[in-house]
């Protein structure tokens, strides 16, 4: 739904998001799925792996765990697609 099909618009404002929380968990995370929506495997990567590395959010501790698990389930497709 971001940018409701437009996809330089979704990629506008997933990159403000970057801006405004550059090394958090959520951002990170969906900027790295439209980029492997988008087929940039080696970009979506990058910031997948910033989002696993991300700081634990404290009173988050449940909804980081099940980010961290769809982190690595999203990885675990991007690099099925790249060999």
């Amino acid at each position: 739904p971001v940018g409701f099909g437009d996809h330089d618009e979704a990629r506008k404002l997933l990159r403000k998001a970057l801006e405004l929380n550059p090394s958090g968990i959520d951002p990170n995370y969906f900027y790295g799925e439209f980029l492997y929506e988008e087929g940039e495997y080696a970009q979506a990567l990058q910031y997948l792996d910033k989002a696993a590395k991300a700081a634990p959010r404290p009173g988050r501790e449940l909804a980081d765990k099940g980010r961290r698990a769809e982190i690595a389930t999203l990885t675990a497709k991007v690099k099925a697609k790249t060999g």
